[in-house]
């Protein structure tokens, strides 16, 4: 199973995010994310797999908005949307290919106010300095391909490695699959009753990061 941690509250059914949070106004985005693994200090999830990520509003203004962005490649691939007031929540998944994806949950408190201009209402931006901050948290997900075989290097077989040795195999923490990581493999699929190859597959990459074939 995943580690299990969450940023500023405690949650015990999604995973740790790694977040950083401005809250001047007083309201607070806090976000939460299921299918990625705490790894190497940040947040691991496998290409094909779902990503799940919760925003959460708290103490929002009357006409505040909490938007969750989710971003890859420089590319913004979701957002999502809704008006809160007080408290409210947003949720989405996605599933992504390989590559760095960063969320991102943020409450932004009204944009304008009303002022009176010779019997007309003119919409005037709040000022920065005086209204009110928005509110953000952020976590970045490196999504990895659940494949590595004789050669493969990087944190896909660091992930792979490290899983494998808390499931109990003898493995060395090389960040390369060699003789010995495929060695590990061939016992960890014939523990899953799975053919005998020291190649990694993508099945056998999910039941790792589940914790199972111990």
């Amino acid at each position: 199973m995943p580690i299990r941690r969450y940023l500023p509250l405690v949650a015990v059914f999604l995973a740790a995010v790694p977040a950083t949070a401005s809250a001047q106004s007083g309201a607070t985005a806090t976000l939460e994310t299921a299918g990625t693994h705490a790894f190497e200090g940040g947040l691991v999830a496998l290409a094909g797999e779902p990503v799940h990520a919760t925003a959460r509003a708290a103490n929002a203004l009357p006409g505040s908005t909490l938007t969750l962005t989710f971003v890859q490649g420089g590319r913004t691939v979701r957002t999502v949307s809704q008006p809160v007031s007080g408290t409210g929540e947003v949720t989405s998944s996605l599933t992504r290919p390989a590559g760095l994806l960063t969320i991102r949950a943020r409450v932004t408190p009204p944009a304008s106010s009303s002022q009176s201009t010779g019997g007309s209402q003119v919409g005037t931006a709040t000022p920065a300095a005086s209204g009110p901050a928005s509110s953000s948290a952020t976590a970045r997900v490196s999504v990895v391909v659940p494949e590595s075989g004789i050669g493969s290097r990087g944190l896909r077989v660091r992930f792979l490695q490290r899983r494998l040795a808390d499931l109990g195999f003898a493995i060395r923490h090389t960040g390369v699959h060699d003789t010995h990581t495929s060695n590990a493999v061939i016992a960890h699929r014939k523990v899953l009753g799975m053919a005998r190859t020291g190649i990694a597959s993508a099945a056998e990459y999910r039941a790792a990061a589940a914790g199972r074939g111990a």
